[in-house]
C-alpha cells in the first residue's frame, strides 16, 4: 500500500507506519490552533497579570492580518501556528524589541510570539474559539465550500478580451487548450453577454459551459471504517452485488457510485466481500479505508491525516483515533504524489 501522510499546520500532526518515506519525521513540536474568529461568548473581567504588556481595561490583543506565531521571541525561532486576521488573544508578557521586531515582542496565550506591529490593543473579549463538527451538513445561510460560478471554455477560436471595447471590436486573444474560469461578474456588450473571469478577461458566455462543484462529503467516524463503491473501470458505473461470491454469481443488485458499505467478511480468495446477509461485491469495486499506525513523536492528542495512494482515501486522526475519511484524488500520470512523510507548508480555509 502506497500512502502519504502530513503533518497539517495547526490542524494535523502526521504520518503513517506504512508509508514509503525515507527518513523519520522528527517529532512535531506543540502546534497552536487556528482560531477562528466567532462572536465572544461574555465573561467575567479578568484581573491582568503583573507581567502583562497592557493594563487597564485593555483585554486583548487584535491582529491586523494573517500571522505566524514564533516558538520564541525571534523571528528565525520555530513555527508554532498561524493567527488569522481579525482574530484577538489574550496578551500574556511582552520581550523587549529587536531580533526581527521593530517594537516589542508580544506573547499571547495559550501559545506563541508575534512582533508588535502585527496587533493593536483590544478592549474587546479574546476571541472564543468555535466548535467545528465533522459530520453536519452546511448550515443553509452559510458559504458554500467552493463559492463562485465555474465553467469550462468549450469551442473552436474561443477570444478572451481585455476589455470592453477589445469585445466591440472583436480584437482578442484566442484561447488554445482547456481552460477553466471562475465569473466575477457579467458585461453585456452590443447585446452580446461576456463572462468578467477572475483574470479580469472577457469571454462570451455563449462559448463557456457551466459546472459546480462537487457536493460530495467524507463522513465522521465512530467504530467501523468505511467503503466506498467505486467501480473498476468506470467509477462512474453501478456497482453489481451477488448472491454469491463468485464472479459468475446471480446478480441481485447494484451500488450507486461513492455508496458506503461496510464489509462484515471477504471471500477465501479476497476477490469478494459480504456487505449483507444476502449480497456480496466484487472487492476490486470498493475502496476501502484502513488503520494506519502514527509514526514516532506522535502524541495521544496530535491530529494528523494519512492518505492512502491506492485506494485513494484520506483518514483523519487524533493520536491513534480515526475521527474522519474521505474520498481524495491524488495525481495523475507525470505529476503523481509521492509516498512520503511530510509537513504541511500552508492551510488555506477556502
Amino acid at each position: 500500500m502506497r500512502t502519504l501522510s502530513a503533518v497539517l499546520v495547526l490542524v494535523f500532526g502526521c504520518a503513517n507506519a506504512q508509508s514509503h518515506a525515507t527518513e523519520p519525521l522528527a517529532p512535531p513540536e506543540t502546534l497552536a490552533p487556528v482560531l477562528v474568529p466567532t462572536q465572544p461568548s461574555p465573561a467575567s473581567p479578568v484581573a491582568a497579570s503583573p507581567d502583562a504588556p497592557y493594563g487597564g481595561t485593555l483585554r486583548s490583543v487584535e491582529f491586523l492580518a494573517t500571522t505566524v506565531l514564533r516558538k520564541e521571541p525571534r523571528s528565525d525561532a520555530a513555527r508554532v501556528g498561524i493567527i488569522r486576521k481579525g482574530t484577538r488573544a489574550r496578551a500574556v508578557r511582552a520581550a523587549p524589541a529587536g531580533d526581527g521586531c521593530a517594537e516589542r515582542w508580544i506573547q499571547i496565550a495559550p501559545r506563541g510570539w508575534t512582533c508588535e506591529t502585527a496587533v493593536d490593543p483590544s478592549f474587546d473579549e479574546p476571541t472564543a474559539a468555535g466548535p467545528v463538527s465533522l459530520s453536519e451538513p452546511d448550515e443553509p445561510d452559510l458559504e458554500p465550500v467552493v463559492p463562485g460560478v465555474y465553467g469550462v471554455v468549450r469551442g473552436a477560436d474561443v477570444q478572451a478580451y481585455e476589455t470592453r471595447a477589445d469585445a466591440a471590436a472583436g480584437a482578442g486573444r484566442v484561447l488554445s487548450g482547456p481552460h477553466a474560469v471562475r465569473a466575477i461578474g457579467v458585461v453585456d456588450v452590443d447585446g452580446v453577454r461576456y463572462w468578467r473571469t477572475s483574470q479580469g478577461k472577457l469571454i462570451a458566455a455563449s462559448s463557456i459551459v457551466q459546472i459546480s462543484p462537487s457536493t460530495f462529503r467524507g463522513i465522521a467516524l465512530d467504530g467501523e471504517l468505511p467503503a466506498w463503491v467505486r467501480t473498476r473501470g468506470d467509477p462512474r458505473k453501478p456497482a453489481r452485488t451477488r448472491a454469491t461470491p463468485d464472479p459468475g454469481g446471480e446478480v441481485v443488485g447494484a451500488l450507486a457510485p461513492r455508496t458506503i458499505v461496510t464489509i462484515l467478511a471477504e471471500s477465501d480468495d479476497g476477490r469478494f466481500a459480504r456487505i449483507n446477509d444476502a449480497e456480496w461485491v466484487a472487492r476490486a469495486d470498493l475502496r476501502v479505508a484502513a488503520l494506519a499506525t502514527p509514526p514516532p513523536g506522535v502524541g495521544p492528542d496530535d491530529r494528523w491525516f494519512d492518505i492512502d495512494l491506492d485506494d485513494q482515501i484520506l483518514i483523519a486522526y487524533e493520536g491513534e483515533r480515526p475521527v474522519y475519511a474521505t474520498l481524495v484524488s491524488t495525481g495523475k500520470w507525470r505529476h503523481e504524489t509521492p509516498a512520503i512523510i511530510a509537513r504541511v507548508a500552508s492551510k488555506l480555509e477556502r
